[in-house]
C-alpha cells in the first residue's frame, strides 16, 4: 500500500469518530426518573441542523469504517491458514480485549448508577435493572449476543470481529460470485425485511465486503478522486433531501443512497487534507486517539447530557441546538484529555485498551511537546 493511501485513511479516522459522537447526540430530550427533560420536538431550523449532522453526514461513519477495515485487512494479502490465524490473533489484541474492557466499564457504571440514591434520579427505569437480570440476560447485555452490548457503540467492533472470523467465506464468495454476493448484501441493507436478526448487520457485511473486494482486486480506494466535484454536486442535494424527509417512510431509501454517494465524497476530502500540512499533522496524531474517543464517549455523553439537561432544563430551540453542539464537543475534548494523561502515566494500559498502540506525537505544532520515549 502506498504511503499516500495509508496516510489519507489515517486522516479520516478522527473526523469519522466525531461523526459517530454526533449520531449519538441527536435526541433533544433525555429520560430521567422524574420524566422527560428537554423538548420532544424542535422548530424547523434546529431539527434540520441536528438531522443534517446526526442522521445525514454522521451516518457515513460506520459504513466507511467497515469499507476501510475490509480494504486494510485484504490489501496485499495472500490468504492461507497461517495468515488467517495471524489476522485473528492480531484482532484479539486490537478488538477483543478492548471490547471486553470497555463493556465491563460500562456495565460497572450502569450498575453503580442504578444502585446509588444520588445517581438513581438520572435513571429512567425504562430498561431492566442489571441486578434483576439472570445469567443469560446479563451475559447478553455484556457481550451483545442477540442485541447491542451495553456499551452500544461497540456493536461495530462485535460485527467486525465476526466478519474477521468469516474471512474464509467472504474470500471465497468474492473470488467466485462477487457481484451476486454484493448484490444480495446490498438488497439486505436496503430492505430491512431481508436483513439478519443476528449480528453482523447487513450494512457491516456489505461495506466490509466492498472494501475487501477493492483490495483483493488491487483497486485504488481513492480511484474516484478525479470525479470529486461531480460526486459533491450529487451528494449535497441527496443529503438535503434525506434531511428534509426525515421521519417519512421513504427517508431510509434516500438516506442510504446518500451514504453510497457520501462514501466516495468523504474519501475524496482526504486528498484536500493531505495538501494542508498542519491539518494533516494534527489529524494523523488524532487518528491514534480516535479509538479511545470512540470507546469512552458512551456512556460519558449520556451522563453529561442528563446532568446538563437536568440542571438547565432547556426549553427553547436555541438552547437545544446550542447544547447539541457543545455537549459532544465537550465530551470529545474530555476524552482526548483523558487519553493524553493516561498515555503519559499508564502508557502500556492505555495502549492495551486503545487497540494496541499509542500515536506518535506531532513534532512541529506549538504547545505540543514530544516526549523522549514513546511506548508503542
Amino acid at each position: 500500500m502506498s504511503r499516500s493511501t495509508s496516510e489519507r485513511l489515517e486522516y479520516l479516522r478522527f473526523p469519522l469518530i466525531v461523526g459517530v459522537v454526533f449520531v449519538h447526540a441527536y435526541e433533544s430530550s433525555v429520560n430521567t426518573a422524574a420524566g422527560s427533560v428537554g423538548l420532544e420536538s424542535t422548530a424547523h431550523v434546529s431539527d434540520f441542523l441536528r438531522t443534517l449532522f446526526s442522521n445525514g453526514i454522521g451516518r457515513i461513519s460506520p459504513p466507511l469504517f467497515f469499507v476501510m477495515s475490509g480494504y486494510l485487512i485484504f490489501y496485499g494479502t495472500e490468504w492461507s491458514l497461517p495468515v488467517y490465524f495471524a489476522k485473528i490473533q492480531r484482532r484479539i489484541k486490537t478488538l477483543f480485549v478492548p471490547y471486553l474492557f470497555w463493556n465491563f466499564v460500562a456495565l460497572s457504571i450502569y450498575f453503580i448508577a442504578q444502585s446509588l440514591p444520588l445517581t438513581q434520579q438520572y435513571i429512567s427505569g425504562n430498561n431492566q435493572a442489571l441486578r434483576e437480570m439472570n445469567f443469560f440476560e446479563l451475559t447478553n447485555t455484556f457481550l451483545g449476543v442477540t442485541k447491542n452490548p451495553i456499551a452500544y457503540q461497540f456493536w461495530f467492533v462485535r460485527d467486525l470481529m465476526i466478519l474477521v472470523l468469516a474471512i474464509p467465506a467472504i474470500h471465497l464468495l468474492l473470488a467466485y460470485i462477487p457481484f451476486p454476493f454484493l448484490g444480495f448484501a446490498c438488497v439486505a441493507w436496503f430492505v430491512p425485511e431481508f436483513g439478519l436478526s443476528m449480528p453482523p448487520a447487513a450494512s457491516a457485511i456489505l461495506f466490509f465486503s466492498i472494501g475487501a473486494y477493492f483490495a483483493s482486486k488491487g483497486g485504488d480506494i481513492f480511484a474516484l478522486d478525479k470525479y470529486s466535484k461531480v460526486i459533491f454536486l450529487c451528494y449535497i442535494p441527496v443529503l438535503i433531501g434525506a434531511t428534509l424527509t426525515y421521519g417519512y417512510a421513504y427517508h431510509n431509501a434516500i438516506n442510504q443512497v446518500g451514504i453510497l454517494i457520501g462514501l466516495p465524497a468523504v474519501l475524496c476530502l482526504s486528498g484536500y487534507v493531505r495538501s494542508d500540512g498542519r491539518t494533516a499533522i494534527v489529524l494523523k496524531w488524532l487518528a491514534g486517539v480516535s479509538f479511545f474517543v470512540f470507546a469512552m464517549h458512551q456512556p460519558l455523553l449520556l451522563i453529561v447530557k442528563k446532568v446538563v439537561f437536568a440542571a438547565v432544563n432547556p426549553q427553547s430551540d436555541f438552547a437545544i441546538l446550542l447544547l447539541y453542539f457543545l455537549i459532544p464537543l465537550f465530551v470529545i475534548a474530555v476524552t482526548v484529555g483523558v487519553f493524553e494523561v493516561m498515555s503519559q502515566v499508564f502508557p502500556r494500559m492505555t495502549a492495551l485498551i486503545s487497540g494496541g498502540r499509542l500515536p506518535e506525537r506531532p513534532k512541529h505544532l506549538p504547545g505540543i511537546a514530544r516526549p523522549e520515549h514513546t511506548t508503542v
